[in-house]
């Protein structure tokens, strides 16, 4: 049963309400914005509408009649809100006047349904899970410094321009230096696929259809001065259960780049399909590895690199590689019951340094590393 909200002593019921059951009424007066209205005929009583003036979710202040919302409340904010730490609600409506911003470490649950018609932001270190449709449009915001270091990178929104002056040059406008963006194709010679077209100017468009990001794709960037820092995904976000396909896998042990496709972090342990992976492993570059830049590992808490920025939970926006098994069905599952928050420990694209010492022995080609940790 939904909890039932009074939001106002002069709520007027034209229907009866039996404890224990759940009810609808018939143009019940709630105060909204300051002013009293009628809400629409057999509307459920647990509407929460924000003020005008907003404010942090967690506070009373922010809401009609002083009444936080709770996971099974719908929630229409029609002011300015932002969020700081972990919320929840049934179903989300964003009207035109309304404003919501997840900041770092902050993270919304909308257990049901998403509809924006405002402004939806999730800064660098927020997270969002939706557990049901969304429709309108968000900005998911990264920070990616212009050192010209290497990052894998993921889209969380549906069909993200490249090529737009902030992910790429634009195609009018496409200068050789201080960026590089390349894909990933398996079994080929020459598997990095550069944006950059055979014509000074151009861009690959065979390679990169569309000039838009893939859904659960990965991309190899890097960005030097003068770049934006903070890259905005702007589209409707990816919920639902995700399965990347690997149909172009014609080897044994064949490498796969994908990406989180979700604005919120994804575990490891709930992705499905691992037994097509010739191992189950997920492995991320790290610019600042010990001994050079390489890649740390994970499969599980006993098998993985001893990296403590590697723990299974895969951040938003994040890509990764995978080793595919030519014998298996060539696919993997992202469920949407995988998505998990995790806002604390989001050290995104692996570029955090570590108290460790390596032991790395090799040749040109292939090397063991031994690592001893200071915790």
């Amino acid at each position: 049963m939904k909890k039932i909200l009074l939001i106002s002593i002069a709520m007027l019921l034209t229907a009866s309400i039996t404890c224990g059951q759940s009810s609808t009424v018939s143009n019940p007066v709630i105060i909204k914005n300051n002013q009293m209205e009628l809400t629409p005929a057999n509307a459920p009583l647990s509407i929460i509408y924000s003020t005008a003036l907003g404010g942090d979710w967690k506070w009373g202040v922010t809401w009609i009649g002083y009444i936080i919302p709770s996971a099974s409340d719908d929630v229409v904010i029609d002011g300015s809100v932002f969020i700081t730490k972990a919320q929840s609600c049934l179903n989300l409506t964003i009207t035109p006047n309304g404003t919501l911003t997840i900041k770092p470490g902050g993270s919304l649950t909308v257990d049901g349904n998403t509809v924006i018609t405002g402004s939806m932001v999730v800064e660098t270190r927020g997270s969002l899970i939706t557990n049901g449709t969304i429709a309108g449009s968000a900005t998911i915001e990264r920070y990616i410094q212009g050192n010209m270091e290497w990052h894998i990178l993921s889209s969380p929104v549906i069909g993200q321009s490249i090529c737009n002056g902030v992910f790429a040059p634009t195609t009018a406008n496409f200068p050789r230096s201080q960026w590089e963006f390349f894909g990933w194709l398996s079994n080929s010679s020459t598997p990095w696929i550069n944006l950059r077209g055979p014509g000074a100017g151009n861009a690959n468009t065979i390679n990169f259809p569309g000039l838009v990001f893939e859904e659960s794709k990965g991309y190899f960037v890097a960005y030097g001065p003068g770049w934006p820092t903070t890259k905005s995904f702007t589209g409707t976000p990816n919920t639902g259960d995700k399965t990347c396909y690997f149909n172009s896998v014609s080897a044994p042990w064949s490498w796969e780049l994908i990406g989180n496709p979700f604005p919120s972090a994804l575990d490891w342990a709930q992705v499905t399909g691992k037994s097509n992976l010739f191992l189950p492993y997920y492995y991320v570059y790290d610019a600042n590895k010990p001994g050079g830049p390489g890649f740390e590992f994970w499969a599980d808490p006993t098998h993985n690199s001893g990296a403590i920025i590697i723990d299974g939970f895969i951040p938003s926006m994040q890509g990764f590689f995978l080793q595919v098994d030519q014998a298996g069905a060539k696919s993997l599952g992202l469920p949407n019951s995988a998505r998990a928050h995790d806002v604390v420990k989001d050290w995104w694209l692996k570029e955090f340094l570590v108290n460790k010492l390596t032991v790395k022995l090799g040749n040109d080609t292939l090397y063991d590393e031994t690592f001893i940790m200071f915790e």
